[in-house]
């Protein structure tokens, strides 16, 4: 009888130790893909899977395999920040090949064969689409994302990107697409919180107001899209190393960042370079 009891004990004590096991924090994931340069973004925790931008159109193979590699069946939400060939190309065989329960794209109309494909793709398909045309709080588990919607008006196609933030426990990542200086000196007038983790603007070109943004971010780590044969400006690594920022580019391969919401770490070309 007591050989019994105490096995019931046992199991009952390693059931609980699976639930406290099961019931712990999810692992965010956040791949900044390497496809030239060009902005791919794959973020998932938990069920959830969302996807920032979707490179250039020869690039699609490369981020429908991430998604595959990652079990990753549908998205549960495609941010489009702007309608270049670098961020939409990429949109319409993801659109066709992967389910995709939410797609948010910025307010304007651009001319040209990649956003026309990416036309016909929601058309086809049918997705739900939301024209960012005013903030946006949307939750998802963990995950907390908010949406700017550009201010400028009549500006370049970079200045009408939509901006991302993401927050997710004691981490925040700030996702600034393309933007150039008017759209800079707009999120400075607003005001912006720190953030953990920043994607420079415009694959890492240089802005007379980039340091000004850095001060208000003020980011740990810096991911630059960049490519061999468009690198960063030296200028704004150098910008960021002055600041003790660790500083990640997608031209020597993918860079992912995990946290579990407490702490942080990047892999870039399969080795742990930064835990903290």
């Amino acid at each position: 009888m007591r050989k019994k009891t105490a096995l019931s004990l046992l199991l009952s004590l390693l059931l609980l130790l699976c639930s406290c096991a099961l019931a712990a924090p999810d692992t965010l994931e956040a791949t900044f893909l390497d496809v030239g340069k060009a902005d791919a973004i794959l973020i998932t925790a938990g069920d959830y899977a969302v996807l920032i931008d979707a490179g250039p159109r020869e690039s699609a193979g490369i981020l429908l395999d991430a998604l595959a590699q990652r079990g990753v069946m549908q998205l549960d939400m495609m941010i489009i920040t702007h309608f270049d060939r670098d961020h939409v190309g990429g949109a319409y065989r993801v659109l066709r090949e992967v389910p995709v329960r939410m797609l948010i794209d910025a307010d304007y109309e651009a001319d040209s064969g990649p956003y026309e494909r990416y036309l016909r793709a929601i058309e086809s398909t049918g997705v739900f689409r939301t024209r960012l045309a005013q903030q946006m709080f949307i939750p998802m588990g963990e995950m907390a994302f908010t949406l700017y919607p550009s201010p400028v008006e009549d500006g370049k196609a970079n200045d009408l990107s939509v901006l991302v933030s993401l927050l997710y426990g004691e981490h925040s990542f700030f996702f600034a697409a393309d933007a150039e200086e008017a759209l800079i000196d707009a999120v400075l007038g607003a005001g912006v919180e720190p953030h953990t983790v920043l994607k420079v603007p415009h694959h890492g070109r240089w802005k007379d107001n980039l340091g000004a943004f850095l001060d208000a971010l003020q980011p740990r780590i810096a991911v630059i899209t960049d490519s061999e044969e468009v690198r960063a400006a030296d200028s704004v690594v150098a910008l960021l190393a002055d600041r003790g920022i660790e500083v990640y580019h997608t031209r020597f391969g993918d860079v992912t960042v995990y946290s579990d919401g407490k702490e942080l770490s990047v892999v870039h070309l399969k080795q742990e370079v930064f835990s903290r």
